[in-house]
């Protein structure tokens, strides 16, 4: 109880409930889901290279039903009313995180909201993310292995009071401690690379839900699209 409240909490209990819902989220029931959708599917029969997409395919589904089980509404109509009211959206998202934030900065500027990608050419975003204010927002988007300016910068950001939106695979992950609103979505092995399938669709239905708000439609809410010749 003493460590326990050394570290902030008010009992071993308190500390004892974050563990236990990192364990929630662990594997073995996502692998449970999987077999229950392979079943679903048809069970593979050969180890072709279409047998390699089938495997990927199966496991996004059974990834997208967890998202939908587990993400809170609450938390959807928290993220789009910070997005909202903000001034400016600061987006960061390195490595693997980086098509997430880079399709967000897309249909944002297309909804008409002024945001600004930190990016992390130029050794820049560091210092460019000390210019965000508190009426902006920081919609930050990282996954084990967490990217350090990533980490440092949410950090940053939670102590000059900035709100901020993460995107993270779990409430153990060193963004949450600073986020005004966490969407955890528990990442599992893939045989090359995790998938980014969940955290895009969660990353579109944000934007879907800000649209209908900006746009005052909440039965046809439309994204622009860019066309040329």
């Amino acid at each position: 109880m003493r460590f326990a409240q050394s570290l902030g909490y008010e009992g071993f209990k308190e500390l004892q409930a974050l563990f236990q819902r990192r364990l929630s989220t662990a594997a073995p029931g996502f692998e449970a889901h999987t077999k229950a959708v392979e079943v679903e599917l048809g069970a593979r029969l050969d180890r072709s290279e279409v047998g390699f997409l089938r495997d990927l395919v199966v496991r996004d589904i059974a990834s997208l039903q967890d998202i939908l089980r587990d993400i809170s509404p609450k938390a959807l109509s928290d993220a789009a009313s910070l997005l909202e009211r903000a001034d400016s959206v600061f987006l960061i998202g390195q490595l693997r995180s980086a098509p997430v934030v880079e399709f967000l900065r897309y249909i944002l500027t297309m909804l008409g909201k002024r945001c600004v990608l930190l990016d992390a050419g130029g050794g820049l975003a560091t210092h460019i993310a000390r210019t965000i204010r508190k009426k902006d927002v920081l919609l930050a988007v990282s996954f084990r292995f967490y990217a350090n300016e990533v980490v440092n910068v949410v950090e940053e950001a939670g102590r000059n009071g900035v709100p901020i939106i993460a995107l993270s695979d779990s409430t153990l992950s060193p963004l949450a401690k600073s986020a005004r609103v966490l969407f955890a979505v528990p990442e599992h092995e893939y045989t090359l690379s995790r998938s980014l399938a969940a955290p895009m669709c969660l990353a579109h239905a944000l934007m879907v839900v800000l649209a209908a708000r900006l746009q005052k439609n909440d039965v046809n809410p439309r994204i622009p699209t860019v066309t040329g010749q």
